[in-house]
């Protein structure tokens, strides 16, 4: 196979099965308000429906988790294959699911709270 070849079957596949999973934003992503944005709904259904683990990761933390989810089955999501996190949670949450990129900030945030980053001149 020719470099060219990989290149362009690499972009043949989609995007979603390069990774494990899919962290969100919510508000302005997945919903506004009340009302789903659109196309939201029906995408992060099919990725659940087909295995991929989504977690919504909000720094809203005025509500629950479990007040956040009720919003998103009342606007049409399936309960099952995704979680909430909120910014009242502690990040640690998603890394323990395996997820390698949220393993990396993860260790990034704690030694960036450790050791002062160099400030730019």
């Amino acid at each position: 196979m020719t470099e060219e070849t990989a290149v362009l079957s690499a972009r043949s596949r989609p995007l979603i099965d390069r990774y494990r999973g899919l962290i969100c934003d919510l508000d302005g992503v997945v919903y506004r308000g009340a009302t789903a944005v659109p196309n939201a709904v029906e995408t992060i259904s099919r990725l659940t429906g087909d295995g991929v683990p989504v977690a919504f990761a909000t720094n809203n933390a005025s509500r629950p988790p479990e007040l956040v989810g009720d919003h998103l089955r009342d606007i049409g999501l399936a309960p099952g294959g995704w979680s909430v996190v909120t910014s009242s949670q502690p990040p640690r949450r998603i890394s323990h699911s395996g997820w390698r990129a949220a393993r990396a900030c993860t260790r990034w945030a704690d030694r960036a709270s450790r050791t002062p980053s160099p400030r730019p001149d």
